[in-house]
This record gives C-alpha cells, structure tokens and sequence, in this order.
C-alpha cells in the first residue's frame, strides 16, 4: 500500500531559532507554503545559522500508527562557494520521540530538493556527503511513499559506507526511542546557488514493538503544535 503524505495539508512546524535566542530574522530567509500539490520549504543564504524543526508522524502499511514519531532539528550552516560550484552545509540532531507504549528506531532520513541561482536556473546536484550519525547516502525508492526520494541518509552496517542504491534499509543504525543524535551533511551543486527549495521530508522506522500493524514504517511531517497525523485531527491546534 502506497503511503500518502497529505502535501496539502502538510504545514510543517517551522521553529526559527537564531543562535542568540532571539526572534530576528532576515526577510523571507527561510519560507514555507504549502499547496495542492506539494509543500516546499524556502531558503536562502541570509539564514546562514538559523534552525527549523520537523516532527515527523509514523505509519505501518499506510496506517497511522498513534506513538510513532521523531523529531529534526535542522540548522542552515550557510554555503561554502568556489568558481563555479555551491556547497550547501547543514547540520541535523534527530529525536526518535515515540510514545504510548510504541518504541522504535528512526532508521533513515531524506528528502527532494531544488536549488537556483541568481537568474532562476536550475542547478544540478553533484554529491552529497554526510558524518556522525549516519555515514551513507543514498537515494530511490521509499518502501510506502511516493515520490523516490532523490537524498536520503542511513548507517552503513560494518565499514560499508558505499552509496546506497535505494532508502529502504536503514541497517542497524539510528536513534532508538528515546534518544537524539547529531549529523552533518553537505550537498554540492553545479553553480552558485540564490535560493534552495526542500520537499517531502521524510524518516523511516524499523524495530518498532508496540503494534500488531508491523516492524518497519514511514513518517512524514506532521502538523504544526502536534506529534503526529492522529494527534493534530483530534485537537483544536489545526492550522487549516
């Protein structure tokens, strides 16, 4: 069964947070709107050093399942720019944040992207690397979403960091329900980037206990002010 994301309803939890503590950042460095057909996440080099946060929800064979959940604190590192190729730093700490009884590890993470430059053209993405938590990148099919995610980051088991041919195995890494970690990824591409668009975030779970739905799911990102799809139907902190 194909797991759907609900783009159009997919406000995600865009938490702002400058290193000082304060409220203060440049115009429209960092966007987010959400469509009939996807939900794209904006930004550009004046949000060098500013976070947002996704929590993501959890599903089993396209059900939601309550409890499933994790959570990404995402900060903007800025670009690093040679002649003729950008290179975008970010640095990610990942929560696995399930709950009532359900315990899991949030196994992979990835998403799709765009970049720009100065006269709206299209650039190309030529690698991405990625340290700490997980070591692999690889991209392709999603087992239970569509589309195929073009970047996704995973722990290789053993000393076998070679790319990944798909996101659909996630090893024996990650963080287990109740823990958080850090990583840091790059992704180099075919010019001096303007503007950088991320869309279909997503995580992957595997060792789930607690369900008689299965041991291995997805999430998407989940509504503003809630941890997950069911959470957010059933409270008044709708933001549609």
């Amino acid at each position: 069964m194909t797991l759907s994301l609900r783009p159009q309803l997919l406000l995600l939890l865009v938490s702002l947070v400058l290193s000082a503590g304060t409220w203060a950042r440049p115009a429209q460095a960092i966007q987010f709107f959400s469509s009939d057909d996807n939900s794209t996440l904006n930004l550009t080099k004046e949000a060098e050093n500013q976070s947002f946060t996704l929590n993501f929800d959890g599903r089993i064979e396209g059900e939601t399942v309550l409890g499933l959940a994790s959570e990404a604190i995402i900060t903007f590192l800025g670009f690093q720019n040679s002649d003729d190729t950008s290179t975008a730093q970010f640095s990610v700490k990942l929560s696995n944040t399930s709950f009532d009884d359900i315990t899991s590890r949030t196994s992979i993470f990835g998403f799709n992207l765009d970049a720009l430059d100065d006269v709206g053209q299209n650039l190309s993405l030529l690698d991405a690397t990625v340290s700490g938590l997980f070591n692999r990148v690889g991209s392709g099919n999603v087992p239970g979403i569509e589309p195929d995610a073009e970047v996704c980051f995973s722990q290789a088991n053993g000393n076998n960091t070679k790319d990944a041919v798909n996101c659909a195995g996630g090893g024996s890494g990650g963080v287990s329900t109740g823990e958080s970690s850090e990583f840091k990824f790059d992704l180099q591409f075919s010019g001096i980037v303007s503007s950088l668009s991320f869309t279909d975030f997503f995580v992957r779970y595997q060792s789930i206990e607690g369900s008689d739905k299965g041991t291995s799911g997805v999430g998407g990102v989940a509504p503003n002010g809630s941890r997950d799809w069911l959470e957010s139907e059933d409270s008044d902190s709708h933001l549609w």
